[in-house]
């Protein structure tokens, strides 16, 4: 992540969120059974919703595909740089709705032999005992940054 973070973050500081990433902020973030979602994929996406599984459900029902709005050469910057971007957005929108500390993830995964280059975003709330993401983040094959609220 290191190799594109410092320019994600100055791309991120000199514009704004894609429109169509703004449009699923802007459709809001809605409770439902003890979780935070983006209302917009829990429409879509209802059957993830495991109510013994909170953590997970929200990773799963929250997680955007980057890579599909985003493609080129700097495609991995450009996702870094809008998931900051949609992470901020998250972040305030979800203080509206929980004083429950909410982490953002954003994973760039470069490809390989066996899997094609891919970027996600996700959201969850962080619970006490249930943690999404392992603790040492340089255990996994794709960059990871992590922001929370």
């Amino acid at each position: 992540m290191s190799a594109y973070l410092n320019q994600a973050i100055e791309i991120a500081r000199l514009s704004s969120l894609d429109p169509r990433l703004e449009g699923l902020v802007e459709a809001g973030l809605e409770e439902c059974e003890g979780v935070i979602v983006f209302r917009r994929n829990l429409q879509r996406n209802i059957h993830l919703l495991k109510p013994d599984d909170p953590t997970a459900s929200e990773a799963a029902i929250n997680e955007v595909p980057l890579d599909y709005y985003f493609q080129g050469p700097d495609w991995a910057i450009k996702c870094v740089s809008q998931g900051i971007l949609l992470a901020r957005e998250v972040l305030a929108a979800s203080r509206r709705l929980t004083a429950a500390t909410v982490e953002t993830v954003i994973a760039v995964n470069k490809g390989g032999a066996d899997h094609l280059p891919s970027s996600t975003f996700r959201f969850y709330c962080l619970r006490a005992g249930d943690r999404w993401l392992a603790d040492d983040i340089e255990l996994y094959d794709e960059a990871i940054l992590t922001i929370q609220s």
